[in-house]
This record gives C-alpha cells, sequence and structure tokens, in this order.
C-alpha cells in the first residue's frame, strides 16, 4: 500500500469522524442514544470513503502442484490375440489404484486404438493400431507440463506413421509395459500393397509390394501378383536375417472395366504359424472414363482429318464425327464440340453449347456464314469484308492459358482466312494475331475466351499445314499435337462440370474405416455447405439398399459407412435442389488388420523409451515402474506460492456491516422519533 493511499484512508477517517460528530453533537442534546448513533454512522461513513478509496493488500496463497501420470492403455484387437488382455486390466489396476503414486502423481487414464480416448471402458475390439497418432494427442493435450506416460500395449501398429521415430518434449516420459507374447516365430508376409485407386482402360498401371521376413536362416519362396484371379507376375525371392525385406513392382495392363482384385501371395514357409498374413488383396477400380470431343461440320475438309489425328494421339480422348446436324443424344455425353465453319444449321448445336454451359473450339474460315455467327451473340463479332486473304501467325508470348513455350508457329505456313476487323467483348487470352505479307494486322488469329464457358477462336481454315510444318522441322508430329492436347484438355476440363466432388476410397479394409467425403461449389465455383446432399448405397453382391443424408464437418460434406456389411457397393451422391449427381462403387474388406502379427514388438517400445529418457518394463517388472517414479527426482511434487494484490471491495462482509449499520441506525432514530 502506498503512501498516497495512507493518506486516503486517514483522511476518510476524519471526513467520516467529523461529519458524525456534527450531526450528532453539534447543536443537540448529549445523551447515550446520540453516542450510539453517532459511532453507527462514523462506522457507516468509513465504510463508504474506504470502498471509494478502494485500498488493495497482498494475499499469499500455497499449492501442491503434482506431475501427471498417464496411464495409457491399447484398446486394439491385437491385446486379445497376443494374450495380454489379462495383464493390461492388471496392470493399469496396479498403476491407477496405488496409494503411493495416487499421492505423488495426478493420475489421468486413456485410451489408445486409431487415436486417443479418455477411457471408459477396455474391450480389446478396435480393428486397427495408430500409436504415433495417440501420442502425438497426447503430448500436444499436456504440452508445458512434467508428464509420466505409462503405455501398455503389444507395440504394434498397422495404421499412421512409425511411432518410434516420433519426437516429444523433454519433460515428457514414457515407460511402456509390453504385454502379449514375446516370443519372435519364424514368418514370411504382405506388408503393404501400393497401387492406384483408378486405372484407365487400356492403360497400364503399376503395383508395388513388399515382402517381409522375420527369422534367423535364409529361406527361398515364391511371392506372385494375381488380378481378377490371373496370374500376372511371378518372381523366386530369397531372404536371411540381414536382408529381410523384398520389394516387388510390375506394371499390369487394364483389360476391363470395373473393381479388380489386386492378390500377392507368397508361399508359407515350413512350420510356419500364422499363414493369414501370406496373402493380401487391394482394389483398382479400371474406368473408361476417356474424354469425347465432337467434330460438327458441313464440309469434309483435311483440317478435319488433321485434328481428329492429333487429337486421338492422346488415348483417352475418343473424338466423334458429328456430321453438320447431330442429335441431342449424340451431344449428351460431349464434353468438348469442334465446330468447323459452322451456318445456320449448326444453331441447335450452338444453343445446345449455350444452355449446357458446353465448351467449345470455334474454326472459322472462307466458307463461315459470318452473319450468322455476328447475330449469336457468342462474345466476338467480325466485319466481313469478303475478301480471303493469306494469315500468317504471329505467336503472342504473353499467353498464360497453359503452357505454350514449345510451340513456336516460326516458319508455319498461313491460313485462309477472311478479312475484317475483330471485336472481341468477353474477357480473352490471345494466342496469336494475323500478319499479311510480313505486316502484322495486330487483330486476333487464334484466342481463348474463358467466361462464361471455356471457347477457342481459330480465325482460318488449312490447320493441316500447320501439322505437316511440324513435321517437317522434327520428324514427327509432337509439337503441334501435344500443343492441341494441352488447349483441348483445358477447354474440356470445364469447372461446371465438377462442381460436386467426391473423395473416397474404392476399396475399405473393413467397414469402420470406411467414410465417404464431398464438397459442392455453387454456380460462381465457390464452396458452399448449405446444399441439400444426400448418398443412396445399393449392395452389388448383398442385398442392401439405403438412403442417407450427408452431414457437414470441417467444412465439407461426410457419410459415416461403418454399419455397412462386407461386399461390394454402387452408390449415387445428390444434390437435391439442382440434381447434380456422381456415382461410383466400392468395395468392403472383411480384413483382419489387428491378426497380421504374431509377437509383441518390444524392440520399436524399446527404442520409443530410449528416444524420451524413459525405460521399458514388462508386467512382471509393476513394482519396479512404480520405485521408479516414486523416486525419479524429475516428478516431485512442487510447492508452489502465489503472491496476489487483493482489492477491498473484494470482501463481500463490509457491504453486509454498511447494510447493518445503516439498518441499526435507522431502527433506533424510528423508535426514539429522530425521523
Amino acid at each position: 500500500m502506498n503512501n498516497y493511499t495512507v493518506l486516503l484512508l486517514i483522511s476518510a477517517i476524519l471526513v467520516a469522524f467529523a461529519i458524525s460528530v456534527f450531526q450528532y453533537y453539534y447543536k443537540t442534546k448529549r445523551s447515550k442514544v446520540n453516542i450510539l448513533l453517532a459511532a453507527l454512522r462514523f462506522i457507516s461513513l468509513l465504510i463508504l470513503l474506504v470502498l471509494l478509496v478502494n485500498p488493495k493488500y497482498s494475499k499469499r496463497t500455497t499449492s501442491i502442484e503434482k506431475v501427471n501420470l498417464l496411464v495409457l492403455t491399447d484398446n486394439s484387437g491385437s491385446i486379445v490375440k497376443l494374450s495380454g488382455a489379462n495383464d493390461v486390466l492388471l496392470g493399469t489396476q496396479f498403476i491407477s489404484k496405488d496409494s503411493k503414486l495416487s499421492e505423488r502423481f495426478s493420475t489421468h487414464q486413456f485410451t489408445i486404438a486409431d487415436g486417443l480416448d479418455i477411457r471408459d471402458s477396455l474391450a480389446f475390439t478396435a480393428t486397427q493400431t495408430n500409436l504415433q497418432e495417440g501420442l502425438k494427442e497426447l503430448h500436444q493435450a499436456y504440452t508445458g507440463t512434467q508428464s509420466a506416460v505409462v503405455l501398455f500395449t503389444d507395440g504394434n501398429q498397422n495404421v499412421g506413421s512409425d511411432y518410434q521415430f516420433e519426437t516429444f518434449s523433454d519433460n515428457f516420459k514414457i515407460f511402456p509395459v509390453v504385454v502379449g507374447d514375446t516370443t519372435t516365430y519364424t514368418d514370411v508376409r504382405i506388408a503393404n500393397i501400393n497401387s492406384n485407386k483408378f486405372a484407365f482402360l487400356g492403360n497400364k498401371f503399376p503395383v508395388e509390394t513388399t515382402i517381409v521376413y522375420s527369422g534367423s536362416s535364409t529361406i527361398n519362396t515364391t511371392a506372385s501378383i494375381s488380378v481378377n484371379g490371373s496370374k500376372v507376375y511371378q518372381e523366386r525371392i530369397t531372404l536371411n536375417s540381414q536382408q529381410n525385406t523384398k520389394k516387388l513392382s510390375t506394371l499390369i495392363e487394364a483389360k476391363s472395366v470395373g473393381i479388380k482384385p489386386i492378390t500377392i501371395s507368397v508361399a508359407a514357409l515350413e512350420n510356419e504359424k500364422n499363414t493369414v498374413n501370406n496373402h493380401k488383396t487391394s482394389y483398382v477400380e479400371v474406368i473408361d472414363e476417356r474424354t469425347k470431343i465432337g467434330i460438327v461440320s458441313n464440309y469434309k475438309h483435311p483440317d478435319i482429318g488433321a485434328l481428329t489425328k492429333s487429337i486421338s494421339s492422346n488415348e483417352q480422348r475418343d473424338v466423334q464425327l458429328l456430321g453438320a446436324t447431330p442429335t441431342a443424344e449424340e451431344l449428351e455425353d460431349m464434353s468438348l464440340l469442334v465446330l468447323f465453319n459452322p451456318t445456320r444449321t449448326q444453331l441447335p448445336v450452338i444453343n445446345q453449347i449455350k444452355n449446357r454451359g458446353l465448351s467449345s473450339f470455334f474454326i472459322l474460315g472462307p466458307k463461315t456464314d459470318w452473319s450468322f455467327i455476328n447475330e449469336l451473340e457468342l462474345g466476338f463479332t467480325k466485319e466481313d469484308l469478303n475478301q480471303t486473304e493469306e494469315l500468317l501467325p504471329v505467336k503472342n508470348a504473353g499467353f498464360s492459358l497453359f503452357d505454350s513455350a514449345a510451340f513456336t508457329l516460326e516458319d508455319y505456313p498461313p491460313l485462309a482466312g477472311n478479312l475484317g476487323e475483330v471485336e472481341i467483348t468477353k474477357e480473352y487470352d490471345l494466342i496469336s494475331t494475323q500478319s499479311i505479307r510480313g505486316v502484322n494486322l495486330n487483330e486476333p488469329l487464334f484466342f481463348v475466351m474463358k467466361e462464361p464457358q471455356k471457347t477457342a477462336v481459330l480465325m482460318g481454315n488449312d490447320l493441316w499445314k500447320w501439322r505437316m510444318q511440324s513435321f517437317r522441322n522434327t520428324q514427327n508430329f509432337d509439337n503441334f499435337d501435344q500443343f492441341i492436347g494441352k488447349l483441348i484438355f483445358y477447354l474440356a476440363n470445364d469447372k461446371a462440370k465438377g462442381r460436386l466432388q467426391l473423395t473416397y476410397d474404392n476399396t475399405y479394409a473393413n467397414a469402420a474405416t470406411a467414410k465417404l467425403y464431398a464438397t459442392f461449389y455453387d454456380n460462381s465455383f465457390r464452396l458452399t455447405t448449405t446444399k441439400n446432399l444426400t448418398i443412396k448405397v445399393s449392395g452389388k453382391d448383398v442385398d442392401f439398399e439405403q438412403f442417407l443424408p450427408m452431414i457437414v464437418s470441417n467444412g465439407q460434406f461426410e457419410v459415416d459407412l461403418s454399419h455397412l456389411p462386407q461386399g461390394e457397393f454402387v452408390f449415387t451422391v445428390t444434390e437435391q435442389e439442382e440434381r447434380i449427381s456422381k456415382s461410383g462403387m466400392f468395395r468392403i474388406l472383411d480384413f483382419d488388420l489387428e491378426g497380421q502379427l504374431l509377437s509383441a514388438d518390444y524392440k520399436k517400445l524399446e527404442q520409443l523409451a530410449s528416444n524420451t529418457k524413459g525405460k521399458l518394463f514388462y508386467p512382471n517388472q509393476l513394482q519396479e515402474l512404480k520405485q521408479l517414479l516414486l523416486t525419479e527426482n524429475q516428478f516431485t511434487p512442487i510447492q508452489k506460492s502465489h503472491k496476489n494484490m487483493v482489492p477491498l471491495i473484494d470482501f463481500q462482509w463490509l457491504l453486509g456491516l454498511l447494510a447493518l449499520s445503516l439498518a441499526v441506525e435507522w431502527f433506533i432514530r424510528k423508535y426514539h422519533g429522530l425521523l
């Protein structure tokens, strides 16, 4: 309390005393009642004035801060399979209920399987184990505090990053207790399968696997890869204690559409105890998703053949010649339409382009009906002088919609086109301008408009000459074909067609991991979560059908499919307002991740303990673990003293005393008729 506050308090006492004396002694008959009333008035005034000054004083408190004892229990199915459940139950009970440990530590219990949970009960039914993720979450939750972690586990992890390489702070020590059978058995197993989730029909896709051997002697065995029941690869392998892993990889041709099982097998060893892990199956979905491109024309022209050859050089593109007046059914599956010298007969096609938001590529030359084109409000018009001219290309170095650096246009022949001023009313990017007899007219020859749908416009014919020139320059058509390929890719990948995006696996090892996610974009291609999305799931080989709503979580839609049985399913996700939908298929396996290993992995747990300056223990060493926890200086409880500045106004009894003194004074005055 500083001198200024002391001075104010003295002044408050004097003022309260002076007012009380003045009110009950000055020109007033002195009596015992007045003395009592003056005293009560003095108390009331003094409390009011002191509360106005509000002095502060220091208050010191002490507390005992205990170290956290975090009992973390592996709740996965492998604990039962390795006969460790009883050790876990007895061990956790011993640690959590020991009175000396409770006196020294603040004990908290958690379970770990595919993540971290507060312990409620132990069932040992989790179908997968992610020790790294659980330890990481626990470390984050207790960052900045001194913690000792007692981890009851068999050390086996089948999902996530390797926990033995996770880094922790110095005040986070881990003491693993290894439960389950630690005997090392001779075993050969398929560790993993790496392959694409999807493959295109007719293409080759990679398959890679790692075979792991546990044992001391040298073995020779055979590994094979089968697709859809047919063996496509086989290799004889040799493994020993030093070279105990073998990686196999091959390319497999996708020959037919559908979900194809990829089974990798390794021949069992003599007297091998666990042969379940000698086989593993993954799935790849072979799809025929070639981009369909239609060419619409009234005329036969070499340009049509050149474009067909160029576009078809990519196997994922299917070019169809639709003639002059294709039907609506023929246009239904098209991703891009190429219109060669369109006339009024193509008005229904152009209306389809506008109504459906299709991308288009207009090739306009001497036979183009420009009066018709100018009426369509396509975003560009041209003054037709009805004069055919040879138009040389002049490349625009600033074109940036896609990489066109290799397409130089140097020494390329002119195109046949009409003279006339071009006016473009929409946002566009210029590929090339036109030049006549060495004079650059700065008029667009080749350009791309971006909105409302992607449209490329070439104002000239004889594009086939450019493809021939590419061959003359490099002895192949690659330069021209790659440029046309990039243009087609840019045009055909219209974002409006992808407003509904799905994320899912075509194969789930078991139903517990089955989830499907969706994102939806509005007409401006902005992410939105206000729509109503539903999913219809039907079984292909099981009698099952269900409609489910998709809920919003973390900025996207998701649905939990963990209730589905084993089998193959087809699904359709639908946005209910605009009826935009997308379909797919997936398979749920009955694969037991927890049954793949035969013994506890004490070596990794020993490394984990070493990394955190802890120590490894076994169930018969719990007394040693207890003694270590009780004697480790780092885990000694700390007595902390806290000094707080407390304002006098926090004392509620002062307000009570003030109310009491005022009330008593009022009753006395009332009783003696002084009011």
